[in-house]
């Protein structure tokens, strides 16, 4: 006996059918429906799978679905080089700070550093790991919104996805890549 495990996925309608039809063709589901502006993708799972065999099957899922949203989404820009030092190449803090509107203080405690440091080196070596979520959350909202003022306008409005918090809070509690694993999973068109 089979049980059903629906996976809906959001995006672009073009997204979500290019999705439809590449996964349709992968054999990774046994069901493919359009609603809307929704696809579900409905697994057949035995009823003795465990719930790692479900899991590894929905993370196989989502391999394709990234796979198949790639190669029907329009690419976007990995990195915002605004946000680069313009000598070295690396993330710099400052611009990272001025970019989300938030004090170089503020910026510092995010991601643990001291301030005196920070604000001596902003694109220090040392710094390009703590930075990295936080760079890898406004590419990602940069590829979805496109300018500065949209992407401030989202990170300070109550988010559902988010128990109705606004994502800059979570960004000031240091937890950017929660904020980007949502962002990104929009752009993936994946949902929950």
């Amino acid at each position: 006996m089979k049980k059903e495990v629906r996976v809906v996925l959001a995006g672009a309608k073009g997204v979500r059918q290019g999705a439809a039809r590449a996964l349709a063709s992968s054999g990774r589901s046994d069901a493919i429906v359009l609603q809307g502006d929704r696809v579900e993708v409905i697994l057949g799972v035995n009823a003795g799978a465990t719930a790692a065999d479900v899991e590894a099957r929905i993370n196989r899922l989502a391999s394709s679905v990234r796979e198949a949203v790639a190669a029907y989404a329009p690419s976007g820009p990995s990195l915002v080089a605004e946000l680069h030092d313009p000598e070295s190449g690396r993330i710099d803090a400052r611009r990272l700070a001025s970019y989300l509107d938030v004090p170089l203080s503020a910026l510092s405690r995010i991601i643990g550093k001291q301030y005196k440091a920070v604000f001596k080196s902003p694109s220090s070596g040392v710094l390009q790991a703590s930075l990295a979520p936080l760079h890898r959350l406004v590419a990602a909202l940069h590829r979805v919104f496109g300018e500065r003022s949209r992407v401030l306008v989202w990170l300070n409005s109550p988010n559902a996805e988010l128990g109705g918090a606004a994502p800059i809070g979570l960004v000031m509690e240091g937890r950017a890549g929660v904020v980007a694993d949502l962002v990104e999973g929009t752009l993936a068109g994946v949902i929950g």
